[in-house]
């Protein structure tokens, strides 16, 4: 009788301890308040179209105060919001972005939770060294450029390898030059880089590429392309990509070159590409294989390469 009064009080004291709100970062789970795992752990692996993540979603907003890198941290650059039109450099280099310039290898360098308003290229990259870590940074213009250099919201050059970039989102890098070839990307690295990174990073509103890439080893994972820009992806290079989006309006969702080898789950939206959703640059020469193999997509993708380059889209992904 005693046994069977306890387990009658627990039963009724059930619901109420069900209707208890748990802690937060907490949920239920089986009556018990346990952690929930973060967004990020909650992403679905690569198998239908791709969850994009807002860099924002997954940590908090940066704090506003300005910080101006120094020859004792010029490797490290954390929380930090750089304001329009200022100047911010190392020990060697300048820039109104934030600058690694010439000199020696950097190995080990960090840049994270990074806000850049700047008129020049925002992350420029230019030592050679690796390996590097840029994650949760904001790179963007607040004017619209009227030189003709070549500029990038964050670029690498000069033999980087080995680098991370992770909830990274560049946009509003706009050009307009008349008598020039407005060239502002959003993301952009070298034939010298290779074992370069992009996760979970979003490229909105450039001009001319959205990732503009010819680095070798590349791997693109969870990466979104956001138009009106020329091309969603210039892929130069070699590497390969999962769950690589792109919507908007652009010239081409992928550019080949003659140095092009890429395997790709392709997402993208067909009525806005104005021309075809891969095309070719160059003319390939002796020796020159220039692919790209199409391992998924949403829909038939739309092909106009010239002679000896290959798209390998596959019985489900060819257009008819």
């Amino acid at each position: 009788m005693r046994y069977l009064l306890a387990l009658l009080i627990i039963i009724l004291a059930t619901p109420a301890l069900a209707s208890t709100p748990c802690p937060p970062g907490q949920g239920r789970q089986h009556g018990i308040c346990t952690p929930m795992p973060s967004k990020a752990a909650q992403l679905p692996a690569s198998s239908a179209a791709p969850v994009v993540v807002d860099p924002y979603e997954l940590h908090p907003p940066l704090a506003p105060r300005d910080v101006t890198p120094t020859a004792t941290d010029a490797h490290k650059l954390k929380d930090a919001v750089i304001p329009a039109g200022l100047s911010y450099h190392d020990e060697i280099g300048k820039t109104r972005g934030y600058i690694v310039a010439t000199g020696g290898p950097v190995n080990n360098l960090l840049v994270e939770r990074v806000k850049i308003d700047c008129r020049a290229t925002c992350l420029f990259l230019k030592r050679p060294g690796g390996p590097t870590t840029i994650r949760d940074v904001e790179l963007f213009s607040s004017i619209v450029d009227t030189s003709n250099g070549y500029q990038a919201g964050l670029k690498l050059d000069n033999g980087q390898h080995d680098v991370l970039i992770e909830r990274a989102y560049v946009h509003d890098w706009i050009g307009t030059v008349p008598a020039n070839y407005p060239n502002r990307d959003c993301f952009g690295d070298e034939r010298e880089d290779y074992n370069i990174t992009f996760r979970y990073t979003r490229a909105a509103r450039c001009t001319d590429g959205a990732y503009d890439l010819k680095s070798t080893g590349t791997l693109l994972d969870h990466t979104k392309a956001d138009g009106p820009g020329r091309y969603a992806y210039r892929l130069w290079g070699g590497g390969k990509g999962t769950d690589v989006y792109a919507s908007g309006q652009f010239h081409a969702g992928i550019q080949m070159k003659t140095t092009t080898d890429y395997t790709i789950a392709f997402w993208h939206n067909a009525s806005l590409m104005a021309d075809a959703d891969v095309v070719s640059d160059g003319v390939p020469t002796a020796g020159q294989l220039p692919v790209v193999h199409v391992a998924a997509c949403d829909r038939p993708i739309v092909v106009h390469v010239a002679k000896g380059f290959t798209v390998d889209a596959g019985p489900t992904c060819r257009a008819k």
